[in-house]
């Protein structure tokens, strides 16, 4: 199942979108999926993806809170964490530790979504920066990575 996300998210964003193994090293443009029963975390620098099998999170492995709160730890201000379409609670807490570090946080407007708790746990959490249609949600992360961008350029300038 998780194979045919991949390949239905290549066909839908034109971005390369591969399911994620231990100790690989993201690319930059590509999108990586946890595999099924499978926690995926972000290890520090050098930067690479994890996996494990801790307990379940919120019912659920993967768990888009351990993402979140592994990201946050390593990206701290510069993590950019999107909660779409989905069942339950998940994401909301690791969203709470990104929000917290100073990081950005993007729902899909739970008003536009078929299943709306996962980004109605979140904005109810109030660790939201923008709910938006999920048409915009590219445009909302292209800015915040711009604005990371010149963040990290101002301070190396200054040292």
């Amino acid at each position: 199942m998780t194979e045919l996300l991949a390949q239905q998210i290549r066909l839908e964003t034109g971005f390369p979108c591969h399911i994620a193994s231990q100790n690989l090293q993201p690319e930059e443009g590509h999108i990586y999926l946890a595999p099924g029963d499978h926690h995926m975390v972000i290890n520090p620098p050098p930067v690479s993806l994890g996996l494990n099998q801790k307990p379940k999170a919120n019912f659920m492995r993967p768990s888009a809170d351990v993402l979140f709160e592994s990201a946050s730890k390593v990206f701290g201000e510069f993590c950019v964490a999107v909660i779409l379409s989905g069942m339950g609670r998940d994401g909301a807490r690791g969203a709470g530790t990104i929000k917290a570090g100073a990081g950005a946080v993007f729902v899909e407007s739970p008003g536009k979504t078929s299943v709306p708790s996962m980004p109605r746990t979140a904005l109810d959490s109030r660790v939201v920066s923008a709910s938006l249609p999920l048409g915009l949600i590219g445009e909302a992360i292209n800015h915040q990575v711009t604005l990371s961008n010149k963040k990290l350029l101002h301070r190396k300038r200054e040292e």
